[in-house]
């Protein structure tokens, strides 16, 4: 019986000892179970190097004008330059404030971009529809190019300069029309049409190239617009140039006057182009997306290219000195004293 009692104990001991070691082992791998998830959650652990998903490219407009134009070529430069898909997302209404209240939103870690133009600073300051400050709200990342706008009248009105335009607008009863769709081209408009005095009635749609094609149609007598489209334009033979709002003539226009040489120093409202993102993302991911910018600017370059054949002009501002512009733009916004029509 004791030979039997010794061997039971050690029996029983062996089975103790084989039972926690499963248990052990148990726990350790639920642990790890556990865990998985985890890392996969965690930033840190799951992307090193930005960006590691795609990138979505805000447009606060409808498709086909210039900032969406611009912005399916930078998607183009981030896609090439950085490894990654990007995604063009049309978010119009109420002059840009939809698309960069939705931007500005957004998770502060550089995948929710927003590329904008003038009406990015005209629409805070002239709309009420615009809960969104253009400097606080935003981390300017870069500024792009230039394109002057063109103030282009159907072929069929009958002027043939702009004194003949600001006569007519004060002789006919119902004034001219313009067509704008917000934004740049609102802004543009209102801005001459203070200084010209006369009867102008605005006429709203919801892009520029919609605007656009009313003018060319014969719906509008006349519309301020970016020069890229402006080119595509006067090339139909629907329109004619009567001035240029940019202190200098273009290369390619140079019969058709500045706004300045004809007395009107004071309306310089070129569009331009911006890449943003929302405040607080952090410095290193805008580095990043200036680089892939400055990169294309170079001569061969996408931007570069792009740029030269679309008739803008290359004006790149890095982050301090874009955020300086914007605050410039916005205080001489301000003094203009004008207010966009909704």
């Amino acid at each position: 019986m004791h030979i039997i009692k010794c061997c039971s104990v050690k029996l029983l001991s062996s089975n103790l000892v084989l039972i926690m070691r499963i248990n052990v082992i148990n726990i350790i791998k639920w642990a790890a179970l556990l865990t998985l998830p985890l890392a996969f959650t965690n930033p840190v652990s799951a992307c090193q190097n930005y960006p590691c998903k795609p990138i979505k490219l805000v447009v606060p407009s409808e498709p086909g004008g210039g900032i969406d134009s611009m912005a399916r070529m930078l998607a183009q430069v981030f896609s090439v330059r950085l490894k990654t898909d990007v995604v063009v997302m049309n978010k119009p209404g109420a002059f840009g404030a939809v698309g960069a209240v939705w931007t500005s939103k957004a998770p502060e870690d550089g995948y929710t971009l927003l590329v904008n133009g003038l009406s990015h600073v005209s629409t805070p300051v002239l709309s009420e529809r615009a809960p969104y400050d253009a400097v606080q709200d935003f981390v300017p990342i870069a500024k792009i190019a230039e394109a002057p706008h063109v103030l282009l009248v159907n072929s069929e009105l009958p002027v043939s300069s702009l004194a003949d335009l600001t006569r007519l607008a004060r002789q006919r009863i119902q004034g001219v029309t313009y067509a704008a769709a917000g934004g740049a081209t609102s802004f543009a408009a209102e801005s001459f049409k203070q200084r010209a005095g006369g009867n102008w009635l605005h006429v709203p749609y919801k892009g520029s190239a919609q605007a656009l094609r009313s003018t060319m149609t014969g719906e509008t007598d006349l519309i301020f617009v970016a020069s890229q489209l402006a080119q595509t334009a006067l090339e139909s033979g629907r329109v004619k140039a009567l001035a240029i709002s940019h202190p200098k003539r273009l290369d390619y226009l140079p019969a058709v006057p500045t706004l300045r040489e004809l007395g009107y120093d004071d309306v310089d409202t070129s569009q331009w182009y911006g890449v943003f993102a929302p405040a607080g993302t952090p410095v290193a991911v805008i580095d990043v997306l200036d680089k892939a910018i400055r990169e294309e600017l170079m001569p061969g370059g996408l931007l570069q290219k792009y740029i030269q054949s679309n008739r803008m002009e290359p004006a790149y501002l890095a982050k301090q000195n874009f955020k300086i512009f914007l605050q410039e733009q916005t205080k001489r916004i301000k003094q203009l004293n004008i207010e966009i029509e909704n």
